[in-house]
């Protein structure tokens, strides 16, 4: 899935709601795929060691997150804070995540995110441990977490931003709904219920930023 980089001037207020929680399980629909791979430089820093992720036949791997400084050399530069951050598998390499700050300077903003496998893929989390490295580096540039993202791509990827916390801004809460009970019904498509939305402006705030390092999925409605 590539996100687009269109104009980053988003709302930067984050609206509290009552919420319940669950542990978050992404499904197995999360296919975002990988045309132009990033050239990282020889600078990488090792940020996790043994990861552990489930391969669709339920057994456990153990990868690596890293983070390079940069990323392509000439082309898709989005500031002096662009970062990167991959998950290897040996010397395989199985996603990545482009950020930076946002325009606002109150939280990081997510560029691109992909995952290199498409239809076959077999690990399953890869995306997830991708958005957990991306609130540690919001925490960690002072933003308490907060991340934004335009997420634009076929097949829609706005149930899995929303299994890993995130919501939509003001002007599209009221797919808040629709979102949710696709999230919880991992056999429906989200363009059954939302075939005209080709994008939209999600963000994650505090509180769904601590629950997805915690491993916590946090849904709008309780059951």
């Amino acid at each position: 899935m590539k996100i687009s980089s269109l104009n980053n001037n988003i709302p930067h207020r984050f609206y509290p709601v009552m919420l319940c929680t669950g542990v978050i399980n992404p499904a197995n629909s999360l296919n975002f795929t990988s045309k132009s791979p990033p050239t990282v430089s020889s600078s990488k820093k090792l940020l996790k060691k043994d990861v552990i992720l489930n391969t669709v036949n339920n057994k456990s791997v153990s990868v690596s997150i890293y983070e390079a400084d940069k990323f392509r050399k000439h082309i898709d530069y989005y500031g002096s804070g662009t970062k990167v951050f991959f998950v290897k598998k040996g010397l395989k390499e199985l996603g990545y995540l482009v950020l930076a700050d946002s325009s606002n300077r109150d939280s990081v903003m997510i560029y691109e995110l992909f995952t290199c496998e498409h239809n076959k893929r077999k690990y399953k989390g890869v995306g997830t441990e991708l958005l957990k490295a991306a609130v540690q580096e919001s925490i960690k540039r002072g933003y308490d977490g907060r991340a934004v993202v335009y997420a634009a791509h076929e097949p829609q990827p706005f149930v899995f931003y929303y299994k890993n916390n995130f919501r939509p801004f003001v002007e599209q809460e009221k797919y808040t709904p629709a979102l949710d009970f696709v999230a919880r019904n991992p056999s429906l498509r989200i363009e059954q219920f939302l075939p005209n939305v080709k994008s939209m402006y999600m963000r994650i705030d505090e509180d769904g930023a601590r629950a997805l390092l915690n491993g916590k999925r946090l849904y709008k409605y309780c059951e």
